[in-house]
Order: C-alpha cells, then sequence, then structure tokens
C-alpha cells in the first residue's frame, strides 16, 4: 500500500498548453510518490439538432487524441495513469458535476493548467474556464495546484 499526502491526483486537460503544463506537473509529484493520475476531458452537454449532434461528435474526437496525447506522456514517464471523459456535462451545472465527480472518486489533489479564456468560450473547448477554474480554486474539497506556464 502507498502512502502519502496526494494518493489520488485529478488533472483536467484541454489540449492546451497550460493543461499540458498541469500533466507534466501531475507526473512529477506522482512519480516522486507513487500517486495514481485521473487525467479527465471534458465533452460538454449541447442542445439536441442535426448541426450540434456533428460538433458533438467531433469535440468527443477532438477530446480522445487529447487524452490519448496526455496518457501516452504519462506512459513515457512511467507514472501509473486512468483517463476519463465527462460527458454530457450541463453548461449551467458544471461546477456541481465537477465538485460531485471529486468527491464520489475521492481525490486528494486536483491540477489544473492556469485558466486563460473566460467561461463559455473555454467550457466549449472541453476546458476549464476562467470562472470555472476560480470556484473550483476557492472551494473544491481537496487541494488544488495550478499551473502556469
Amino acid at each position: 500500500m502507498r502512502w502519502g499526502p496526494f494518493m489520488k491526483i485529478l488533472v483536467f486537460i484541454d489540449g492546451s498548453e497550460h493543461s499540458f503544463n498541469a500533466v507534466k506537473t501531475a507526473a512529477q509529484i506522482a512519480k516522486g510518490i507513487g500517486s495514481l493520475v485521473t487525467i479527465v476531458g471534458i465533452a460538454p452537454r449541447y442542445i439536441d439538432s442535426e448541426g450540434i449532434k456533428s460538433y458533438k461528435g467531433e469535440i468527443k474526437r477532438e477530446t480522445s487524441l487529447i487524452l490519448e496525447k496526455a496518457k501516452k506522456m504519462m506512459d513515457e514517464l512511467g507514472v501509473q495513469t486512468r483517463v476519463e471523459t465527462l460527458e454530457d456535462m450541463s453548461l449551467f451545472n458544471a461546477f456541481n458535476e465537477i465538485i460531485s465527480f471529486i468527491k464520489e472518486r475521492g481525490f486528494d489533489l486536483l491540477i489544473i493548467g492556469s485558466p486563460s479564456l473566460s467561461g463559455l468560450k473555454k467550457f466549449f473547448h472541453r476546458g476549464i474556464g476562467r470562472d470555472l477554474g476560480t470556484s473550483l480554486i476557492n472551494k473544491a474539497p481537496c487541494s488544488v495546484l495550478v499551473v502556469r506556464s
């Protein structure tokens, strides 16, 4: 059994340089203390229409590619990693859904890249926007590390 302050680390990734820096930081921490890292991408919920369904499929594919790249980085560094996609997350309830995810899984540390875009724009690009990032920093049920580039 492993012991340490941060045994279960969660990293949100959106494909930005900031989020990949968060993955690298998670790898450094995890490698040093033997933590398990879960990397999560977000595929938000959209109103059903033909054009939106096509866009939603594209977002899911892009999110999968981003997660594969992050997983490959972690594998190369020898870090035990899981990847997941939070699908159909409501735009207006994202904060509560993320907090519930953290609590249900018992994460000790949340690592996010420095949020740089505003809430709606960033959310629609699978990420943690400035407003959501600030809320998580202030109210997450675990420690939060913000990685600056």
